[in-house]
């Protein structure tokens, strides 16, 4: 295979920075580069100092001005002339810079995330002037990087993490690169992409079941998000789920979404709808089939809402994997005092993404 470009996308403090040490000390013939360089370059040109705050506004304004997808266009400019066998390019916080990246062969585009406490210690570790010492303040941060509440043009890792073709979730410490989970994931994806590994022939069960899961939320009639969802215990699928109306009722796509007729924003007055969610249909299912899932890991499109987490957890889940994020407070202040106590875990998928499944396998 010709050289392959790996763009490098995910939250703030999840570890993406160490993925060019990894490779640097596999001795692999690579180049580096990072969409953020051409933001400094700008921020040189207009002899502003490179702070955190003018570095975003200054990336925001020549998105606002070029289009989104100028700095990956400035990039693959200075990329045509390189011939290493590996590019990494590092800084993707916009599906407008993954879809131009996409336009040259053999790229593939690695997502990285870890959880809030995991990273928010990261980041107090590193001590970079200005940033966050408070929980709560990196949060915000974290909410804004993610693109939240942002336009378009801004800053979009959440959704640049979901288009990712592989996904490495990165809670443990650097200690000894390689040996890292973040190095062995990183060359995990790398081998597959390039299509040499003997070894990883098949999907791992957490790469089956979250396809399991995609596949499911395609039968959704959700007008506003398509959620699918599998519960498992010992490799073995136990119920499935998805997003919908109450059994024997009219579908929402019939009769219209009732949270969009009285004006309800996203997120909020959830109790508002007649959906049932993909979750809750696991239960439901489950308990119609007379199987126990005490003790099972449940795969879901998308992080749970409160109702979710409270009804699973009760339900003895072991374990919460996600694919999506969604900005859930007290889902998140949920799941981080049942993990605190032993009751339940929750983390992101990590693997090849479904939206990559098949073409690797």
């Amino acid at each position: 295979m010709s050289k392959i470009k790996i763009g490098l996308t995910g939250t703030i403090g999840s570890g993406k920075g160490s993925i060019s040490n990894c490779v640097k000390i596999s001795g692999n013939n690579f180049h580096y580069t990072s969409l953020s360089d051409r933001v400094r370059e700008e921020t040189e040109k207009r002899n502003l100092e490179k702070t955190r705050e003018n570095l975003i506004n200054i990336g925001n304004d020549l998105r606002e001005e070029f289009g989104v997808s100028i700095l990956a266009k400035r990039t693959n400019d200075i990329l045509k002339g390189i011939n290493s066998d590996l590019i990494l390019i590092d800084g993707i916080r916009n599906p407008g810079e993954v879809e131009e990246l996409r336009k040259s062969k053999n790229f593939y585009l690695i997502g990285i995330d870890a959880s809030l406490d995991t990273r928010f210690l990261r980041i107090k570790n590193r001590a970079r002037e200005k940033d966050p010492n408070k929980l709560e303040d990196f949060k915000i941060l974290d909410y804004e990087d993610r693109g939240f509440g942002n336009k378009e043009l801004c800053q979009q890792t959440e959704s640049c993490l979901e288009l990712c073709d592989y996904l490495i979730w990165n809670e443990e410490p650097f200690d000894d690169i390689e040996k890292s989970h973040l190095y062995n994931s990183f060359f995990d994806a790398y081998n597959l992409f390039k299509g040499n590994d003997e070894k990883r022939k098949r999907p791992t069960f957490e790469e089956q079941f979250m396809t399991e899961a995609y596949t499911w939320a395609k039968k959704s009639t959700c007008m506003r998000r398509k959620v699918g969802a599998v519960a498992t215990k010992n490799k073995r699928l136990l119920a499935t789920g998805y997003n919908g109306s109450a059994k024997g009722f009219e579908h929402c796509e019939n009769t219209g979404c009732l949270r969009e007729i009285r004006g309800i924003p996203s997120g909020e007055h959830l109790d508002i709808c007649r959906a049932v969610h993909a979750e809750e249909n696991i239960v439901a299912q489950a308990a119609y089939q007379g199987n126990s899932i005490e003790g099972s890991t449940i795969y879901v499109t998308n992080y749970p809402c409160y109702r979710c987490a409270k009804l699973l957890t009760n339900a003895g889940v072991r374990e919460m994997i996600y694919g999506k994020f969604y900005p859930s407070n007290l889902s998140e202040i949920h799941f981080y005092e049942g993990m605190k106590k032993g009751l339940i875990n929750i983390r992101r998928f990590e693997g090849v993404t479904w939206r990559q499944f098949h073409n690797v396998f």
